[in-house]
């Protein structure tokens, strides 16, 4: 009997317990579900766009620092207010400077003449990306100019040679010598873009990069700078060491005659239905840029030249506009609609090259 009564004394003491147990389970459910979905959740975000952002900001923020009066001292202490200071001021001085008024002046410009006369009826929803990206970008540019210098200056005093070819007159004397040294330093320049844009459609690993910009599925003068921030790595290395090497070029005297070239770049990129006709070779325009652009495999690989096009007539790659010839642009089967997909695309193409390359080299061992 006294063991009896024991074991129902203890019934409702074990049903608390398990009760207890009961409660517990089930709020380890709960949050095993809620961990499950956070992490079904942060899978979903963009991790690597968000890592090629911050690769990007990373660069733009080095700059600024490399660049700044005391970054070479060796007892300079770092203050990380006075450099913060720093960075606000270079991007408000930048963003308030020059290159963003001309890109807004342009677009502007571009996009009331592309209403006017437009080459093709196209959808702009674009636009946004574009001209987002173009603001970051251009700030990315203003960041590393003067590394981009400084690499060209150190792979040129490496290698011992500088300024073959003396070319310097003094153009602060007419407007007709500051044109001519505006003309001579745009047909050299373009002269090695020529083959730097080539080697971007024939070179893979350089395609991958060059691609943000031809994906534009609707070519406009916001097309202009939709250029991936690593191309602007290269430009040392092929435009900057070149030109150094050989020649000494006259300076450009005219802050508006020495801008030109630059706004030419803006107006080629216009959707816009102006060609000029039998003189098409003699200097490029939309149309003839346009073709360049064309998603239609004809016109693959043809007019690289941004500014000359007699440079694709004796290199074999020019392709004569037909009247009223203003094709799609874009690249099959590429389509980059959001901001932190641009700045993803070439790691993202290299990732799907390597992959591809490492199953061609497991299927040659196995056959």
């Amino acid at each position: 009997m006294v063991r009896c009564a024991s074991l129902t004394a203890t019934e409702p003491t074990l049903a608390l317990a398990d009760q207890d147990t009961g409660r517990s389970t089930e709020r380890s459910l709960r949050f095993a579900a809620t961990a499950r979905r956070l992490i079904a959740m942060l899978a979903r975000l963009p991790w690597a766009e968000f890592a090629t952002l911050g690769i990007f900001i990373g660069i733009v923020v080095w700059a600024v620092w490399f660049t700044t009066e005391d970054a070479g001292s060796s007892d300079a202490s770092f203050d990380i207010g006075a450099f913060l200071s720093r960075l606000w001021e270079f991007a408000t001085d930048f963003y308030q400077g020059w290159d963003v008024q001309i890109l807004l002046g342009m677009a502007a410009i571009g996009l009331a003449l592309e209403r006017i006369i437009p080459g093709r009826r196209q959808d702009m929803t674009n636009l946004p990306i574009n001209l987002g990206y173009s603001a970051m970008v251009l700030l990315f540019v203003g960041a590393i100019v003067p590394l981009q210098v400084m690499a060209a200056d150190i792979v040129v005093s490496g290698l011992g040679w500088r300024n073959i070819f003396d070319l310097r007159f003094d153009a602060s004397q007419s407007i007709w010598l500051a044109l001519g040294a505006m003309l001579l330093n745009a047909l050299i320049i373009d002269f090695f873009f020529y083959w730097f844009h080539r080697c971007q459609h024939t070179v893979s690993v350089l395609w991958q990069i060059h691609l943000l910009h031809h994906s534009d599925m609707a070519l406009n003068v916001t097309t202009t700078h939709r250029v991936h921030f690593l191309e602007h790595l290269l430009t040392p290395f092929f435009l900057i060491v070149p030109v150094l090497i050989l020649f000494d070029l006259p300076d450009k005297e005219m802050f508006w005659i020495a801008t030109v070239p630059a706004l030419w770049s803006y107006f080629v990129h216009a959707n816009a239905r102006i060609g000029f006709g039998r003189f098409w070779w003699l200097l490029s325009s939309p149309q003839y840029h346009r073709i360049h652009h064309s998603i239609l495999p004809e016109h693959h690989d043809r007019n690289f030249a941004v500014w000359f096009p007699f440079y694709d007539v004796i290199f074999g790659t020019a392709y004569a506009p037909k009247r009223d010839e203003y094709p799609p642009s874009g690249v099959e089967g590429v389509n980059v609609s959001k901001l932190p997909h641009a700045f993803w695309l070439p790691f993202r193409q290299w990732w799907g090259m390597a992959k591809n390359l490492t199953a061609r080299v497991r299927g040659r061992r196995t056959a």
